[in-house]
């Protein structure tokens, strides 16, 4: 009886939690995309809407974008926008019939593609923690209401597909699907190209005796299938199919990509702490579980090295850190959190299966560490995803409180699209949902370990001086969003700070006037 209860109970919370995670993806809208996503929008809109290749239309808006001949081309892994062309094709048709808003082909296209992806995602990590007919709720918690997967599951980036594809493949190679686990790993490779090489550490240990030639030809095929779209994409834009758009970048923001292979040199101590522990984009920072998912690797062998041989999860989550620490950008540009790290964390969400497993101090722990992950996810969410980078890969320090939480507090933040109904339906599920865990965990004081040293990397964060360009960087995500008023009251801030150049002031006064003229418009024109 005491086994059925904790089912039904263990089912009723999964459902809030995806209910919860449903809610916030089709709830929340991000109205200015930004470069990344920017350039795969205007590939996409240019192959359904013009039948081209080139984003011309729309290169003043992004500085991602490949220069070729007399045109502008997406630099980036383009299956993405191939697939969100699937789903903006019947919009586009139906937009000639009757008036459609603006905004609502990509808003669908971001739901239904990454969104979908990673409820998917979250499904198939549920299913592969199931034990013994009973469903444990943590790795699913973390990884759906506590990571960066939640704000970047409603933008047009390939990191959350990519996760699920690349899963998916460890799924059923797991299960020794091998052909469904070569498909997914070459798409996950063709959606995101640094993905490839977690696939092949999954390949690797497959064995020696796996290895004969029909499999490796099956494998090949997979993979030129999985890339055919970028091949073709390739050859018709740059006369080449082995030629990338970033190895043609239009801006001196990407001349990193020159260097090495495509922006991959060698790890550096300080990309190690910009990647792995700072504030502004450190993976135990933003979602500091994944230290014991990681240690959940570990947990049934006294041996480390017996692990290591047995399973790829480690080897797949250290080689894919040090490959990123290697990279000429490793904040990602302006990002939430270690983006790049994304296809990683479903192993890590995994691992925490086995570390919680038997324990009820060990889930308490783990739980302790999920709330400040979920509210730095919100903050993402709900406030602004994009948080800046002083030129050269210098973010803005604590950027989820000088940026997002600030800003939050003034009123610039996603479209919320039934108001404040949506966070606080979404807050009050996942509270529900983590006290009703909380309910069957054990307290213990080593679960508190981890808040002093949070506040000690914030606080050394925080009290860096960067004088106003904290204020002058708000203002340019204000006016990006057309919020001249409160873009103003920031420039004229930062204009304050006798280093600040003199078009920070100039930008202030032209701010005022958009957001005057904005002003008498509406009183003459009142909708």
């Amino acid at each position: 009886m005491h086994k059925l209860k904790h089912m039904i109970r263990s089912r009723w919370s999964m459902a809030l939690l995806l209910s919860a995670v449903f809610i916030s993806i089709f709830g929340v809208f991000h109205p200015y995309p930004y470069d990344n996503v920017q350039t795969r929008w205007a590939l996409t809109r240019q192959m359904v809407e013009h039948g081209t290749l080139s984003i011309d239309p729309y290169a003043e808006f992004t500085a991602d974008k490949a220069h070729f001949g007399d045109h502008y081309y997406c630099d980036k892994a383009v299956l993405t926008s191939v697939a969100a062309g699937v789903i903006h094709l019947p919009v586009h048709l139906l937009s000639s019939v009757i008036n459609l808003p603006e905004q609502l082909p990509r808003y669908l296209a971001e739901r239904l593609l990454i969104g979908g992806s990673f409820i998917l995602l979250l499904l198939a990590l549920a299913r592969s923690g199931k034990r013994e007919g009973q469903l444990e709720i943590i790795p699913v918690l973390a990884l759906g209401l506590g990571s960066i997967l939640l704000p970047y599951s409603t933008l047009l980036y390939g990191h959350v597909p990519a996760a699920f594809l690349i899963f998916l493949s460890y799924c059923f190679q797991k299960r020794k699907k091998y052909a469904r686990a070569d498909i997914f790993g070459a798409l996950a490779a063709a959606v995101e190209f640094p993905t490839l090489l977690l696939f092949i550490i999954l390949a690797a240990y497959r064995g020696r005796a796996y290895w004969k030639p029909s499999r490796i030809l099956r494998m090949a095929g997979f993979l030129i299938i999985a890339f055919l779209p970028q091949i073709l994409h390739n050859w018709i834009a740059f006369g080449n199919p082995l030629t990338m758009g970033y190895s043609l970048e239009a801006t001196a923001a990407f001349e990193g990509m020159s260097h090495g292979f495509f922006g991959f040199t060698l790890p550096t101590p300080g990309s190690f702490y910009l990647l792995l522990i700072s504030p502004e984009r450190g993976l135990l920072f933003y979602m500091p579980w994944v230290v014991f998912g990681f240690l959940g690797f570990f947990k049934n062998s006294a041996r480390a090295g017996e692990v290591i041989k047995n399973t790829p999860l480690p080897v797949m989550v250290l080689a894919y850190i040090l490959l990123f620490s290697s990279y000429y950008m490793p904040s990602g540009g302006w990002a939430f959190g270690p983006r790049h790290l994304i296809p990683i964390l479903p192993f890590l969400a995994l691992g925490l299966y086995s570390f919680v497993r038997g324990s009820r101090s060990r889930a308490f722990i783990v739980l302790v560490l999920i709330i400040p992950a979920m509210f730095q996810a919100y903050l993402g969410l709900f406030g602004e995803v994009h948080l800046p980078v002083h030129p050269f890969e210098n973010p803005v320090p604590l950027p989820q409180w000088n940026i997002c939480a600030n800003m939050l507090m003034n009123g610039h933040h996603s479209v919320w699209l039934a108001d404040l109904l949506i966070p606080v339906i979404v807050l009050l599920l996942s509270l529900y949902t983590l006290a009703a865990r909380f309910s069957s965990s054990r307290f213990t004081w080593a679960g508190m370990l981890w808040i002093p040293l949070m506040l000690i990397l914030a606080l050394l964060s925080a009290g860096r001086d960067w004088g106003g360009r904290i204020d002058f960087y708000r203002g340019i995500l204000a006016e990006h969003r057309e919020e001249y008023l409160l873009a103003s009251q920031y420039y004229f801030l930062s204009a304050k700070d006798p280093t600040a150049p003199a078009i920070v002031g100039e930008k202030a006064i032209w701010c005022f006037e958009q957001a005057s003229a904005s002003a008498i418009q509406e009183k003459r024109f009142p909708e």
